[in-house]
């Protein structure tokens, strides 16, 4: 739609300007396209490379990265976990603490990552290794003997001690900070990030308590790393000039960066060092990177997932990546790499100036060309527009550059063989009018004698010809006034079976006009004393250009086939009515079969009601429980999510059932089973009675603190019914005992092994003196 507009203007324009300008404009405006053109896409394409360079190059640093951390990261842990494993196992004995000096000795020698390692017992012993940079190692000893002094021994290549080199009194390791964390934790954990007393690098310690088969504390293992190692490794990635990677804690600390800077400095007066936030560092692409992340996120805790940025520095965009590291001990870090676009882009600027140089010496070759063709071009074909006039004005006799080889050559011989044609054209004309007429006298003689009436209308919808038949059907022959908005008035054409003229845009011969073929049969032509029906095709009469240029409409009475079909609908009239009452007594046999089906199933659903009720308590019985917990075993199982289990029983029943009678017990049993009914509100979560005055709830999807919370909430609402009993030992009134587990279904472990963990669990409620909460997992 837009290129013909286009087009004209180009014409129009070009049209007003000398042929040798518009040559040249031709030469030039192709050159300047193509030249443009190229070096636009030269640039686009760059951009895209370095755009997808960035990001796969910022993907295998955070990788590289992610992958060091969690190996290096992991050697403290697997050395507190060897040490407590030799403990339990009897290999190390931790009573007689300065016989350990060799083992401690050897394994800083065989874990060379690991910057320190130490063992405290919960009797106040203590040993450590630590190996210097000089490769010399040192033995640190506390115990009995040491009257509270922490010894540091010297050794030879052998492990032996071999004098004391300092002493630190009033040491007391189970008030270190270390020691006190993993107690708390009661599982292996991380310290603060803190600085090395020697000043040299930031440490992370990693603690694990050791408990022996009664759960009692034996001892807690701690070995240290030094992030510096991590700053060396951040330092060897090749992440171009200015690009940088960086390590933070979720408070915007520094833990490690590869620009060499350390993530610590010293706070006067006295000199303590303290650990550094990135937004104050040193170096301007650290502070100005962690700038931009605290005002994108506004609280780097918001930070999730993997996440791909860009932001502008000094006029230069620079592209970021920050990805969150954790590890299953309670580190939570933020690995950030940046890449500033201009170490990219000094290829692209030298393409963008040598495309530019290109363009200009293209131009000017490019007119200097054209000034010489359009001049070589122009001048016969001004001599070629002067004869074409002189021919136009009846000069035949014309003298043309017909010597040239060239095309200009070719287009003058040409020109001289088109005025040779033409005159034999003139004389060619003459005898073909006289054949034309002849022609279309004959053809009228056929219309003539068609069975059909016959209309002709020229492309400007006026009728010009009709033969004898049409002119006796409609009751008038050719009115050349006649337009196609006024036919049907003209002509009397009507819808058929009604008193409205026929829409004139429906007319077979002026959709014609249009380039339709058509054919109806609901036009009636009314004339004084009768209507006839008429069926009637219009089809359009098209020139060598696809052009209308005329309609013929072919038309014939149609009364006998129009009363035929009148017959024949009323036969379908009364052949529906009998279809419609027949589906009237189908319908009602389906509503009764459909009826009789409602029946059927509201009696099958009482019956899986009974079967999977409780008589006595209407809730869910022994069966159904079964099946539930099984389904709901599976489903976790497969999604790894927890289960919690409570059975709970009515303390001293039988005794109950002695002084009140059974009676009264079924009711009591009743109202305890309400309680539990409304004690839990999850469409999930299912209550049951498990066997005489035990009852169970399953708890999908619920950890341990939910279920001990459900627990007590139906031991209140138990308190609060006040259900006299005067035997029992344990309150005026009815109380119960509840027994909780809770895990996460594993593939080697069955729905049984939860039963049994909570049947366990109320033995152990009853045997503390019943009405108690007891927990198994």
């Amino acid at each position: 739609m837009t290129i013909r507009p286009i087009s004209f203007l180009v014409t129009k324009m070009s049209g007003q300007l000398p042929l040798r300008t518009v040559l040249i404009l031709a030469f030039v405006s192709q050159i300047l396209v193509a030249v443009g053109l190229t070096g636009w896409l030269t640039f686009r394409n760059g951009q895209t490379a370095i755009n997808d360079l960035a990001t796969r190059l910022r993907q295998e640093i955070t990788q590289r990265v992610s992958q060091h951390l969690k190996t290096y990261l992991a050697m403290p842990h697997l050395v507190n976990q060897n040490n407590a494993d030799a403990i339990r196992l009897g290999l190390l004995d931790i009573t007689r603490i300065r016989t350990l000096d060799r083992y401690f000795y050897q394994q800083a020698q065989n874990f060379q990552s690991v910057n320190y390692l130490g063992l405290a017992t919960a009797q106040g012993n203590y040993i450590g290794a630590q190996r210097r940079e000089n490769g010399s190692t040192i033995i640190q000893i506390l115990d009995n003997t040491a009257t509270g002094t922490l010894e540091t021994w010297e050794t030879d290549n052998q492990g032996n001690r071999t004098h004391i080199s300092e002493r630190q009194p009033h040491y007391i390791p189970s008030q270190r900070p270390w020691y006190q964390a993993a107690v708390m934790a009661k599982q292996p954990v991380w310290s603060d990030i803190y600085v090395y007393f020697s000043g040299l690098s930031t440490t992370l310690s990693a603690n694990q308590p050791v408990y022996d088969h009664h759960g009692q504390l034996l001892a807690v293992a701690t070995a240290d790393l030094t992030l510096w190692e991590i700053s060396k490794f951040l330092n060897q990635l090749d992440l171009g000039k200015q690009g940088q990677t960086f390590i933070l804690e979720r408070v915007g600390r520094l833990v490690a960066t590869s620009t060499g800077e350390k993530p610590y400095r010293k706070i006067p007066p006295l000199q303590q060092p303290q650990q550094l936030h990135a937004t104050d560092s040193q170096n301007r692409i650290t502070r100005a990177t962690a700038t931009y992340l605290l005002q994108h996120f506004g609280n780097l805790n918001q930070v999730h997932l993997n996440e791909q940025l860009d932001f502008i520095f000094q006029d230069q965009r620079h592209f970021l990546q920050i990805v969150p590291f954790q590890d299953p001990f309670g580190l939570d870090w933020l690995i950030v790499v940046v890449l500033p676009e201009s170490d990219f882009m000094a290829i692209i600027q030298a393409n963008t100036r040598a495309t530019l140089i290109l363009c200009c010496i293209t131009l000017i070759l490019a007119i200097l060309s054209g000034m010489i063709t359009a001049q070589w071009i122009a001048h016969p074909l001004h001599r070629l527009s002067q004869a074409a006039q002189q021919l136009a004005n009846g000069q035949w006799n014309q003298s043309l550059p017909t010597s040239r080889q060239d095309e200009i050559g070719n287009l003058a011989n040409s020109f001289q063989q088109m005025a040779e044609q033409l005159q034999l054209s003139f004389r060619a004309l003459e005898k073909n009018n006289a054949r034309l007429r002849e022609n279309e006298q004959k053809l009228i003689q056929f219309l003539e004698a068609m069975p059909v009436g016959v209309f002709v209308f020229e492309s400007n919808g006026r009728p010009h010809y009709a033969n004898r038949l049409a002119q006796q059907l409609v009751g008038k022959g050719v009115i050349s006034e006649a337009t196609p908005d006024h036919l049907s008035e003209i002509y009397q054409a009507y819808l058929a079976g009604t008193p409205h003229l026929y829409p004139s845009h429906r007319l077979p011969g002026v959709r014609a006009l249009w380039g339709e073929s058509t054919q109806v049969d609901d036009i009636e032509v009314h004339h004084s004393d009768k209507i006839i029906p008429l069926e009637v095709r219009g089809t359009p009469i098209f020139d060598d250009t696809g052009q209308v240029i005329y309609a013929l409409v072919a038309f014939q009475d149609i009364t006998d086939r129009k009363q035929a079909q009148a017959s024949q609908i009323r036969f379908t009239q009364e052949l529906a009515k009998l279809n419609r009452q027949l589906e009237e007594h189908s319908k009602i046999l389906e509503q009764k079969v459909l009826e009789r089906t409602a029946a059927l199933e509201k009696a099958n659903q009482e019956l899986l009601t009974l079967a999977r009720s409780d008589g006595l308590t209407q809730i869910a019985n022994r069966r159904h429980f079964d099946e539930v917990l099984r389904l709901e075993w599976n489903v976790l199982r497969r999604e790894k999510l927890p289960l919690s289990l409570i059975l709970c029983d009515v303390d001293y029943f039988k005794r109950y059932n002695d002084t009140y009678g059974h009676p009264a017990g079924d009711e009591c049993l009743r109202q305890v089973a309400q309680v539990l009914r409304h004690s839990v509100r999850r469409p999930a979560d299912l209550v049951a009675r498990y066997g005489g005055e035990e009852f169970v709830v399953t708890l999908p999807n619920t950890s341990a603190e939910g279920a001990i919370h459900i627990a007590t909430e139906i031991q209140k609402k138990v308190q609060q019914l006040q259900i006299p009993h005067a035997q029992s030992t344990v309150s005026h009134y009815v109380t119960l005992s509840f027994g909780i587990a809770s895990l996460v279904p594993q593939p080697l472990t069955s729905p049984e092994t939860l039963i049994n963990l909570a049947d366990h669990a109320l033995y152990e409620a009853k045997r503390q003196g019943r009405n108690q909460i007891v927990l198994k997992s």
